[in-house]
């Protein structure tokens, strides 16, 4: 048996990990080499797979004997950026809160690793009869960039393992298995024309533009097939009354919901029991935020969901790569994505239900995008650099954030306010094209709206609740192929009440 070297804790080796600011995108040898370092500490040779960037690797190392058999243990080494989150200490700097250490990354994933970078030891000191493999990738957070180069690489690496344990949070709770994707990578190639008669060639660039705008279009595409109103308003700009309001119909001072994080009275009639009633199925699908003060962990009980049946929902969280949702029962159910997008994943996932169903159907889907803090994935973040934010003719330079943490509202914020909304609208043109193939589109009225803007500074003021165009305008776009011509722009004032 081998003796066992000593090692740092966990909590140790999370601190040095932490302080790599290891952001997808970017070289990564300063925390893989700090890792590789540490393993051959402890006698543990690693192989760097060097990705096609040139500046970053993946890592692996084996502990045990080099036969089939044994468990991969799978992290990323990369985490996301904290720009437009607001945060209580320096993310980069492991704090420790109580029983709770905060840092980004100890959740997702650099906690995992530093559990088992601290069993190594362990592992190294063990008659081992099948091997432990560490595997650890760059660029997850962005696509899973790095991984595939090193799965490339594994029958050189180690002989076929068992399996393999990702390290991604999960509430301790095992998953066997994970959401997929479907990507698709499409080749556009020109030909060759000469100068004196160019129209004999072919400009790729042409068609590969043709494609994009006609992706980027397929939000504005709502709006074009049926009728859009700009002059929608919400009746009170703030996330609970406006949301009794279209539950309802009636002005907040009626329906018993005047501020925030009251609870709705449920001895009223609502949309979701009229609809029920009516014989439709219903379901609810994200942000519900009308059950009380109490915000986390966020399940609401069948009985004060006001008729909405098909539940997948939370009370109200505003961590969107960190949230969770609840079904049926008060075991939250963990967010693998950015939160719009899972919960779009949610709403076709009940649209596919109804396809080829008598039954009519009507179902709410609320995102907590836009709304502070003004983030979202990367690559959206990538396209609203905030050096090229223009701010609007109103803006009022100084206009502070409070709290414990008061902060100036500038172009980062309205950077992270455009990246949400672009991917929202990449959601509702996801919804959109799942009504299509379906078959549900021609029958089915599609409203898109919110419950209030933001400030963003205009005019001196932050968030909502403000009697100004940017608090109480909000989207107004109907589609109905059916019943509404498409097309149509009309000046008529809307208000939550008349659309409730």
């Amino acid at each position: 048996e081998v003796p066992m070297r000593s090692s740092p804790s966990a909590e140790a080796i999370l601190a040095d990990l932490v302080a790599f600011p290891s952001l997808p995108g970017t070289p990564n040898a300063a925390i893989v080499g700090h890792i590789a370092a540490l393993l051959a500490g402890h006698g543990i040779e690693s192989t760097l797979v060097l990705g096609p960037e040139g500046d970053r690797s993946n890592l692996f190392a084996s502990i045990g004997p080099r036969v089939p058999g044994g468990l991969i243990l799978s992290g990323h080494v990369d985490v996301v950026p904290v720009e437009g989150q607001s945060w209580n200490s320096d993310p980069f700097h492991l704090t420790r809160d109580g029983a709770r250490l905060a840092g980004r990354g100890t959740s997702d994933m650099k906690g995992f690793l530093a559990c088992v970078l601290a069993m190594v030891p362990a592992f190294a000191a063990m008659p081992l009869r099948r091997p432990v493999h560490l595997a650890l990738s760059y660029d997850e957070e962005i696509g899973c960039r790095g991984v595939p180069h090193l799965i490339a690489r594994l029958p050189d690496l180690c002989p076929a393992p068992s399996g393999c344990i990702v390290g991604e949070p999960t509430g301790l709770r095992p998953v066997l298995a994970h959401k997929g994707k479907q990507a698709l990578a499409i080749t556009i190639e020109g030909s060759a024309g000469h100068s004196s008669a160019p129209a004999l060639g072919a400009n790729a660039l042409y068609p590969a533009g043709e494609l994009l705008v006609a992706i980027r279009d397929r939000a504005t595409r709502l709006a074009a097939e049926g009728l859009y109103l700009p002059h929608t308003y919400s009746n009170a700009p703030v996330t609970c009354p406006a949301r009794s309001v279209l539950q309802t119909g009636k002005y907040p001072h009626r329906s018993g919901l005047r501020i925030n994080d009251m609870r709705f009275p449920t001895d009223q009639p609502t949309l979701g029991t009229r609809l029920s009633e009516a014989g439709y199925a219903t379901a609810f699908v994200g942000k519900w935020h009308l059950d009380g003060g109490i915000r986390t962990p966020g399940f609401v009980p069948p009985e004060r969901r006001l008729g909405w049946k098909w539940w997948a929902a939370n009370q109200c969280n505003h961590q969107y790569f960190n949230t969770e949702y609840f079904r049926d029962d008060p075991e939250p159910i963990k967010m693998t994505q950015y939160e719009p997008i899972e919960l779009t994943d949610l709403a076709i996932e009940f649209l596919r239900g109804r396809a080829g169903q008598e039954q009519p159907f009507c179902l709410l889907l609320g995102f907590s995008p836009p709304h502070d803090p003004y983030i979202a994935p990367p690559e959206y973040m990538a396209k609203y650099p905030p050096s090229e934010i223009v701010l609007r003719p109103n803006f009022v330079k100084g206009t502070m954030r409070g709290g414990r943490h008061p902060k100036e509202i500038g172009p980062d914020d309205i950077a992270g306010y455009y990246a949400a909304i672009e991917c929202i609208d990449d959601q509702i043109g996801r919804l959109s094209a799942a009504l299509d193939e379906l078959g549900l589109a021609d029958n089915t009225l599609f409203i898109f709206t919110s419950d209030h803007g933001d400030m963003l500074g205009s005019n001196g003021y932050i968030l909502k609740r403000k009697p100004y165009e940017e608090s109480i305008c909000v989207p107004g776009i109907f589609r109905w192929p059916a019943r509404i011509a498409p097309g149509q722009t009309k000046d008529a004032i809307l208000s939550w009440v008349d659309l409730a």
